[in-house]
């Protein structure tokens, strides 16, 4: 995180924004990038037709030795390499004229299978120069490629081209799944990384006058076309799929003898059709650089300047904008720059901004807060107008077809070597990046502190922030992860506290390029009465069968607070988003706070026969105060095996798992007892999603559903030491889920000893089978997926 790669060296800065290392290759011509292990980077050697190509891991301390490094003798003209994140593996695809060898290589060095693809429709005629074939490997996400062959002819006689482009999806270990032939003339690119597993080629046409023009087209997983698409006006290419299944294009606009004038970006809908697009006339020719977070697109815009021969020239925007172009907010950065990249980290919500300048080769790097407004410093990235216009992008069927084709492969151990690719460091020289002067940066003084108060009572959080230089600061508040609207100053008072305020508080902190996150602070409401806020007393010691007393509670607003009577179990009703009805059931020490998201009723559940019954439906967010090891937490859906049958409606498919969004538990003594929510999934598109018991030890076991973050959700799981299961101690069990985000950002993970994927079951007895992690956990912003996973 944080490091800038480029050809020929590297630069790496901590999370403070301060360099760590400046690293140049000896040789010319490699390629350095970092990995998902701060302590490793990635380089290949690009060589000259003929010559052999090396790559490998190397370390990003010491000597910089590496971890493994391997070299194919000759074909560097014909070798492409690339890495892919999940899994982490290096694909080196080498085009043999009439075959094509894969090779995949774990980040270790190790083989991991290598094989050979041929087909009669491969290889190219040496007797005319003017032909010629390449071939590259796109992996797709969780594993698999697209192995892509293009060829190209050029007639002599008319000089027009013609494009003929074969891809054959393989698995994860190199079979064939299938081969299929695009009919059609275009030179294609595959981006094979949407999350609906969908595959799209952003092509070219040429024409024997020379015009060009762009097509876009789209695949499912079976390779079967879904729609192509020619873009009348525009050449634009497919860059990957929002959260809600649009896809983003950027490119240029194009006038009537095909030359590229504007920049564009173009969203289609899942069937193909242009649903929203923006030109920006500001910018150099295919200079917007997009990057995809969620719903939201950080786009970064160096001006027509940069193209018109002012390499230092600038101005660069930055802009922001949410689901389509309706809301597109601008930034200039202050000092004049060639480029511009704005990247979200998809594990937190920061960006990183870099600029650079191509007169002076100075790199500039500042960090702010993904709000985009009150945590940007202004005086380096000053709020602007800037006029974009609707370029009338149309998209028509391109009339494109697939044919299946035929494709042989055999396995292949490529012979490898080993070679001098050796590294030097370079000095390191930085500044702070101001409108006048260094300066110190600032720290967080005081921490807020956690509060139990009575029920309306006045609550005043506090941050104080050592600021020697006298920066402008400027402040954020949020509540479990999701920003508090008018919460911008040092302290953040609620003049009544209620159920609804219960949870945990922090603030963001920006001092000019410096942004400070404070420690957690938690509200906490007395019990005063039994009942708080909104719920009754539905019924009280009800004797279960299992030999259990229960007081029940039924939600009737938005939020309440309950406690258990010593030696006895409370509980509170629901209806979810999916119309289950849910019972969460404490025990032990300590309040629960339950918060509904999106609340109606109270109302008839109507998947259910309790026509005497009136229910709140919506999304909940728990918070467990003042626990210890006597307090235990139970979630489930009423189903035919977690409740009475009779309240059943026949005919009715239930969903059969609680909806719940986040739960959070702080402990008086730092322990508390265990987590039964196998049956739970924890999800949500914003703030924290997931468990947050940071420090808290527990005495029993933590078993979970599923945690699912979409949007610009943050997913946690983050406690203490966990006892586990019997058998299995240390380990938090999932319950027949993979942990796959769909976001794509990693879960924040504590410092549990182990998760274990195991089988779970919904409420009507519905089996899940134990899956393999699908999703990525970090510890202090370092993958420990493979360290921390166990099973199935």
């Amino acid at each position: 995180e944080g490091t800038s790669a480029g050809i020929g060296n590297l630069t790496e800065f901590d999370n403070n924004g301060n360099a760590t290392f400046r690293l140049s290759p000896l040789q010319p011509s490699v390629f350095l990038e970092p990995t998902t292990d701060a302590s490793r980077m990635f380089a290949q050697q690009l060589r000259p037709e003929g010559t052999d190509v090396t790559f490998g891991i190397y370390s990003t301390s010491g000597s910089y030795g590496p971890v493994f490094q391997h070299r194919l003798t000759a074909n560097a003209d014909k070798t492409t390499i690339v890495r892919g994140a999940s899994p982490a593996r290096i694909y080196v695809t080498r085009d043999l004229n009439t075959e094509v060898e894969v090779l995949v290589f774990r980040e270790d060095g190790t083989l991991e299978w290598g094989r050979r693809y041929a087909s009669s429709s491969f290889g190219v005629n040496s007797s005319f120069p003017t032909d010629s074939q390449s071939s590259s490997a796109t992996p797709i996400s969780g594993g698999g490629l697209i192995l892509s062959v293009a060829k190209r002819s050029i007639s002599f006689t008319t000089g027009a081209m013609s494009y003929q482009t074969y891809l054959i999806r393989l698995s994860s270990t190199g079979d064939i799944v299938w081969a299929k032939r695009v009919v059609g003339e275009a030179n294609f690119a595959v981006n094979a990384a949407s999350a609906s597993q969908s595959i799209y080629l952003g092509g070219t046409e040429i024409s024997m006058m020379g015009e060009v023009t762009g097509t876009v087209t789209k695949l499912n997983s079976n390779g079967a076309l879904v729609w192509s698409r020619r873009l009348s006006g525009a050449f634009l290419f497919p860059l990957g799929e929002l959260a809600n299944g649009r896809l983003l294009l950027s490119g240029s606009v194009v006038d009537t003898q095909f030359t590229p004038t504007d920049s564009a970006l173009a969203l289609l809908s899942s069937s193909g059709a242009v649903e929203s697009q923006v030109g920006i006339s500001f910018a150099a020719r295919n200079s917007t650089i997009a990057v995809i977070e969620g719903n939201r697109m950080w786009i970064s815009v160096a001006s027509g300047n940069v193209a018109g021969g002012s390499p230092d020239g600038g101005p660069v925007h930055v802009g922001l904008a949410d689901g389509d172009f309706s809301n597109l907010r601008w930034r200039r950065y202050v000092n004049a720059m060639s480029n511009g990249m704005a990247v979200p980290d998809f594990d937190s919500d920061a960006v990183v901004a870099s600029f650079f300048n191509r007169g002076t080769s100075a790199l500039e790097v500042l960090t702010f807060r993904d709000d985009f407004s009150s945590s940007v410093d202004s005086t380096l990235l000053p709020s602007v107008t800037a006029t974009t216009t609707n370029p009338g992008i149309m998209a028509v069927d391109a009339g494109y077809t697939m044919a299946d084709i035929t494709v042989t492969a055999a396995a292949v151990t490529p012979t490898l070597q080993t070679g001098a690719l050796t590294f030097t460091t370079l000095p390191v020289t930085e500044s702070a990046i101001t409108t006048g002067g260094s300066s110190v940066p600032a720290t967080i003084g005081t921490q807020p502190s956690s509060q139990k108060v009575n029920p309306g009572a006045t609550v005043s959080f506090t941050v104080a922030v050592n600021n020697p230089s006298s920066q402008t600061l400027s402040y954020q508040w949020s509540r479990n992860g999701t920003a508090i609207s008018g919460a911008n100053a040092a302290t953040y008072s609620i003049p009544s506290a209620q159920a609804a305020q219960v949870g945990a508080y922090t603030v963001t902190v920006t001092a000019g390029t410096t942004t400070l996150q404070s420690a957690t602070a938690v509200l906490e409401l007395n019990a005063t009465t039994r009942p708080v806020g909104d719920s009754v007393l539905f019924a009280s010691d009800i004797q279960h069968p299992n030999g259990n007393i229960y007081d029940q509670f039924l939600l009737n607003g938005t939020a309440t607070v309950i406690t258990a009577d010593p030696g006895q179990v409370a509980r509170i009703s629901f209806v979810d988003a999916n119309d289950d009805i849910v019972q969460v059931e404490y025990s032990g020490s300590g309040t629960l706070t339950l918060q509904l998201a999106n609340a109606t009723g109270p109302a008839v559940a109507v998947n259910y026969n309790q026509a005497t019954v009136s229910y709140m439906k919506g999304t909940p967010t728990i918070t467990i105060a003042g626990a210890d090891q006597t307090s235990n937490l139970g979630i489930f859906s009423v189903g035919s095996i977690t409740g009475n049958p009779a309240v059943l409606k026949s005919g009715v498919t239930y969903d059969g798992f609680a909806n719940v969004a986040l739960i959070t538990i702080s402990s008086t003594n730092g322990q508390f007892g265990g987590v039964r929510i196998g049956n739970a999934l924890l999800s949500g598109s914003s703030g924290n999603v997931g468990l947050v018991a940071t420090g808290v030890n527990f005495t029993g076991p933590i078993v979970i559903g599923d945690i699912d973050a979409s949007g610009t959700a943050s997913p946690k799981l983050l406690t203490g030491t966990v006892a586990g299961l019997t058998g299995f101690p240390g380990e938090i069990r999932i319950a027949g889920g993979d942990l796959l985000q769909t976001n794509g950002r990693a879960l924040e993970f504590g410092t549990a000893t182990a998760v274990r994927m195991g089988a779970g079951t919904n409420a009507h007895g519905v089996s899940l089978p134990a899956k393999t992690v699908a999703g990525r956990l970090e510890r202090n912003g370092q993958d420990v997926t493979s360290t921390v996973v166990v099973g199935p």
